[in-house]
């Protein structure tokens, strides 16, 4: 029984001695912080925690106003496709009118023409009519005075 103690005894300790190794290694691969330190007062820290509150109030109001804008900006994109697409209408609208403008004046210009020329029709009429009269009232006093 002596030997297997001395046995257990000898494997125990052959254990303990393949983990003192594993522990050196791991304990040389532990870090710690030892980044600069800063210290200041309390009053000093109260203004750094309220200026950064500030700064935080001010980014919410930013982004508020931010989105609120880019509301708008949506809006106005939407009011000027609108303004355009009017305007394409109204210049069409314009071109319309403009045509039918120029057909109306080439209608008058024909019908001033037709007017003319009936007039003058008339005028020459007259003039014949009136010399047939002269010359038919001639022959009537010609013939009643033989």
């Amino acid at each position: 029984m002596p030997k297997i103690r001395k046995y257990v005894l000898l494997l125990l300790l052959s254990l303990f001695a393949l983990c003192l190794p594993a522990a050196g290694y791991c304990a040389g691969t532990t870090t710690t912080w030892s980044g600069p330190t800063v210290t200041m007062s309390v009053q000093q820290y109260e203004t750094l925690k309220n200026s950064i509150e500030t700064l935080k109030k001010n980014s919410i109001e930013r982004e508020q106003l931010i989105k609120t804008q880019q509301t708008q900006i949506k809006t106005l994109k939407e009011q000027l496709t609108i303004s355009q697409t009017q305007l394409q209408n109204s210049r069409a609208s314009i071109d319309q009118t403009q045509t039918r403008l120029t057909q109306q004046s080439e209608s008058l210009t024909t019908l001033s023409e037709q007017i003319n020329k009936e007039a003058h029709k008339t005028a020459t009429a007259k003039r014949q009519r009136d010399t047939w009269a002269v010359v038919a009232g001639a022959l009537a006093v010609s013939c009643l005075t033989k």
